[in-house]
């Protein structure tokens, strides 16, 4: 992503995050991040919206 976008990793890293609290995606570790679907979503009472 770093080279996609052309940005710094903490960029990449503060963005992966974000988007982890407001639960778009989940990160294993070891393995990935990955999307979430809208019923993971809206299953999900602590993300922030």
């Amino acid at each position: 992503m770093e080279e996609e976008f052309q940005v710094s990793r903490p960029t990449v890293r503060k963005a992966m995050k974000v988007l982890r609290d407001q639960g778009w995606i989940v990160t294993s570790q070891g393995v990935g991040s990955f999307p979430t679907t809208s019923e993971e979503r809206a299953a999900n009472p602590n993300a922030q919206q």
